[in-house]
């Protein structure tokens, strides 16, 4: 009772801790957004880009290395440490020494300093990796919420106040060192453990293996969102660079915020071995297509007069490219379902494949587009990517759950049909009217219209799915309120 009582404070605390991060991000990312242009949002994100590939070998890979081994033993916990240390060391060291030549690389002078500044976060995040996997590994995860309100909530505030008075890029390097640097102090306050001077080779050995087969997932996820910025910010300039990372973040954000809860059911779901993985599937396929892509389809609808909203003029060359990626997100919503389910079945290198291949197309649409000098166009690879993969993903998906293309493939055609009959009005009046022919005010009533018509319609078309699910899903707020949705609506 007691370790299930922890379980469940322990998801309790990360959620909050998840919420909190985004919650705090997006408010500066928006205060920001006032305040800095393409060209110094591009800088900020060329840093924080390269920063990410330490991030990931560190925090996502040596830490959960800790919790997957449940490593105990001091001299096994200061193996991993030192490795954690040499590693942040030595990208410390890279970073720092080679910031000229990426700033050449780039086009932009502006970006040296910054990236010699920031070199000190790799040691930062280094430092932070057995603390991190302690600590997750104990669940005790109100520690890392803790740490996250703590560094979100400083760094966040400084950097809103640093860019205010003029620092401009300068004051979000200073906002990403600085949650970096309370975010060490934070968990090394928070954990009792502390490091011995004995390390084991071998243990290294083993640690170092899990951890690149833990990485390798991520490096596809990097080189899809970092790696394709970076590359736009290489070939056409940090000023595009800043108008591709900040449409991405604003689709990210929504993409986490929406879609990202449901997915976490989805594996968790399927990977009860007693449980219909099928039905678990198909019930996250049908919470899917209501409110999370009713809210991509609206971003992807609304993109410019939202923008014009928000910004006047600032980022309306953000609205193309986010409009794509919002789309794309919509697209990989059911995407990364299957993939959930994959995973969560136990085929996690058959999705590491698929992943890969869908990694390689997109990269090549990019460099084919970046070479007929359409950087304006990158979100498309990302699109195209992700359609031309689904019917694969599918087939595999199927062939291992033993699924049929009834039980699985109809939701998410209903849900395209329904953002089709949707979104064509407004696009129709776009073609008509012009972007800028409509108050964005009205543009944005229009679009929200659209997508309560793509609800509706969503809800009609997956009705007896939905209602079939709903009857035979355990108690929830979610399944609660669809229930007395579709009783008003008689649907």
């Amino acid at each position: 009772m007691a370790e299930t009582q922890q379980f469940g404070h322990g998801v309790a605390w990360s959620y909050l801790q998840s919420w909190a991060a985004r919650g705090i991000t997006s408010l500066s990312f928006l205060v920001v957004g006032f305040m800095v242009g393409p060209q110094e949002f591009g800088l900020y994100a060329l840093v924080v880009g390269i920063l990410a590939m330490t991030e990931m070998v560190c925090e996502q890979a040596l830490s959960q290395t800790v919790v997957q081994l449940q490593i105990n033993d001091a001299k096994q916990l200061s193996t991993v440490f030192y490795m954690g240390l040499l590693w942040g060391g030595l990208m410390s060291v890279l970073l720092f020494l080679s910031a000229d030549t990426i700033s050449l690389a780039f086009g932009s002078p502006a970006a040296a300093p910054l990236l010699m500044a920031a070199s000190i976060c790799p040691c930062l995040m280094g430092l932070t990796v057995v603390p991190i996997g302690i600590i997750r590994r104990n669940l005790d995860f109100k520690t890392l919420a803790k740490r996250t309100l703590w560094a979100s909530g400083l760094s966040s505030l400084t950097g809103i106040v640093l860019v205010f008075l003029g620092y401009g890029a300068k004051g979000l390097i200073a906002q990403a060192i600085l949650y970096h640097l309370v975010s060490t102090v934070v968990l090394w306050i928070n954990c009792s453990w502390k490091p011995i001077s004995r390390m084991s080779l071998q243990d290294a050995r083993a640690v170092g293996k899990l951890a690149m087969t833990n990485a390798s997932g991520k490096l596809l996820d990097f080189t899809e969102t970092r790696g394709v910025e970076l590359i736009v910010g290489a070939v056409a300039g940090v000023h595009a660079l800043g108008i591709y990372a900040f449409a991405n973040k604003v689709a990210q954000t929504a993409f986490q915020a929406l879609v990202s809860p449901v997915l976490e059911v989805i594996f968790a779901g399927v990977a009860r071995q007693n449980d219909d993985r099928v039905r678990s599937l198909r019930h996250g396929q049908l919470i899917l297509s209501t409110l999370p892509v009713c809210g991509l389809v609206f971003l992807a609808l609304s993109a410019h007069p939202l923008l014009v909203t928000l910004y006047q003029d600032r980022w309306q060359e953000a609205a193309l490219p986010l409009s794509v990626l919002a789309f794309a997100y919509a697209v990989r919503t059911f995407s990364y379902a299957y993939g959930a389910s994959l995973q969560a079945s136990g085929k996690a290198n058959t999705c590491l494949a698929l992943d890969g291949l869908r990694v390689l197309l997109c990269l090549l649409i990019l460099m084919g587009l970046l070479l007929a000098k359409h950087h304006d166009l990158a979100a498309v690879a990302y699109l195209c990517s992700a359609v031309l993969v689904f019917p694969l993903l599918v087939s595999v998906t199927l062939k291992h759950l033993r699924a049929t293309g009834a039980q699985l493939l109809r939701v998410p055609l209903n849900t395209a049909t329904a953002a089709s009959i949707s979104s064509l009005p407004v696009l129709a009046a776009y073609a008509y009217a012009g972007l800028d022919g409509m108050h964005a005010l009205v543009a944005l009533t229009v679009c929200a219209f659209a997508s309560v018509a793509f609800l509706l319609v969503s809800l009609k078309l997956n009705a007896l799915q939905l209602r079939n699910s709903l009857d035979t899903a355990s108690g929830g707020r979610m399944t609660f309120t669809l229930q007395r949705v579709m009783l008003l609506l008689r649907i």
